[in-house]
């Protein structure tokens, strides 16, 4: 029941973000500069980053090959993310110089909308 939940919820936001960095490439460039210009907001997007992926990893540490193993390695994924921002902010700044412009920042929105489209599949299937 708590991986299907997450499959919607995963699926429906990726969807969403995938559709945005699509569509709104201006705005995703003037985040990536505020988060260079203040890095509070870098901490505070590891801090909630770091919370959400140790809610994950509790709650839902399943390693089978199904769709629970897809939940899993996003909660892995954001308490990695969520690290790397609160000890390592100059790498994630460095990391986000290479991936959010251009041609790169499409691919992730690629990505992230084929990823929604597999979790909401198996979420509401």
């Amino acid at each position: 029941m708590l991986t299907l939940f997450l499959a919607k919820f995963f699926g429906l936001y990726f969807m969403i973000m995938g559709i945005f960095m699509l569509t709104r490439k201006e705005t995703m460039a003037s985040v990536k500069e505020a988060i260079k210009a203040n890095p509070a907001l870098l901490m505070i997007t590891g801090v909630l980053q770091l919370m959400i992926g140790l809610i994950l990893v509790i709650t839902h540490s399943i390693f089978a090959f199904s769709l629970t193993i897809l939940i899993t390695l996003i909660g892995y994924l954001c308490l990695f993310g969520g690290i790397m921002r609160i000890f390592f902010p100059g790498k994630v700044i460095e990391f986000m110089e290479r991936s959010f412009s251009g041609k790169s920042m499409d691919g992730w929105g690629i990505g992230l909308i084929v990823v929604g489209v597999i979790l909401l599949f198996y979420g509401f299937v």
